[in-house]
């Protein structure tokens, strides 16, 4: 009995050794994989918490991503959807707040399309503004300086708003897929209430065009046949910055011209644009 207890004893403790040298040499390992770099695959376990590690730095990819367009492309404020307020002409003090219903005469419609479709938008809107009050402006001239050549690109005055009236309206034309206006260059345009007239029908329909805009639309591709010739395809994002560029250029075109007539021009820029919304 005594051998045999003592064989067990003995058999035991041999069992014991081996299995406190096996943990030994697993820690072991354990630590030269450490050595070795993040690339070791470390079993099952392991790879779980890889795959978690990831994901957590990829959320935080995306949170910084987002935080990054918010800073870049800031949401603007807009006005009520209700009632029309006291429009772009009024002055607010810094500190001022606006009133329930008060706004942009015309309203900035943010819409569901995505940053680059909203500053469009905010874009098309500004070109509204500022042809409504080169308009308001030339209204106060006489007859005999609205109608002057002032030997510029189209004359003067009123030649260089019909250019723009009719510019406008082929874009449009253009991004509808309608022929191009009968008369070119406006010429069909006897007065400025005739071109202001217009020019508040294009915008409208125009309005109704962007309304439904969205990030994808922006890559839709037209052909483009100028007067000069030739054919062209352009991507409606490329059609509508050269269409902004282009009214502002003209209206800079007629500031000059009331300068040259003795006339102090209104200001058009775009970051009045923004001080004047609020």
């Amino acid at each position: 009995m005594v051998r045999l207890r003592e064989g067990g004893y003995a058999a035991r403790d041999q069992r014991a050794s081996l299995e406190a040298r096996a943990w030994q040499e697993a820690i072991h390992r354990a630590v030269r994989r450490e050595d070795q770099g993040p690339r070791v695959h470390r079993g099952r376990g392991d790879a779980r918490g890889c795959y978690h590690r990831a994901q957590c730095r990829r959320r935080k990819r995306q949170q910084d991503r987002r935080q990054h367009r918010r800073e870049q492309h800031p949401r603007p404020r807009c006005a009520a959807q209700e009632g029309h307020g006291a429009g772009l002409g009024d002055r607010r003090q810094p500190g001022d707040r606006r009133k329930r219903g008060e706004g942009l005469r015309h309203g900035c419609g943010r819409a569901r399309g995505g940053a680059l479709v909203n500053e469009f938008l905010e874009l098309f809107d500004y070109n509204a503004w500022a042809n409504r009050t080169i308009f308001d402006a030339v209204a106060r001239l006489p007859d005999e300086q609205y109608f002057r050549d002032l030997k510029s690109s189209y004359g003067g005055i009123h030649a260089t708003l019909c250019h723009i009236v009719w510019a406008e309206q082929l874009w449009l034309h253009r991004w509808l897929g309608k022929p191009n206006p009968a008369v070119p260059q406006g010429t069909d345009l006897r007065s400025l209430a005739e071109a202001r007239d217009r020019w508040e029908e294009v915008e409208a329909e125009r309005r109704r065009f962007v309304a439904g805009m969205t990030e994808a639309r922006l890559d839709d591709t037209k052909l483009v046949k100028p007067s000069s010739g030739g054919e062209y395809v352009h991507s409606l994002r490329q059609m509508f910055r050269h269409f902004i560029n282009h009214s502002s250029y003209h209206r800079g075109q007629i500031v000059t011209f009331l300068r040259q007539l003795g006339h102090r021009p209104p200001s058009t820029d775009l970051i009045l644009y923004y001080r004047r919304r609020g």
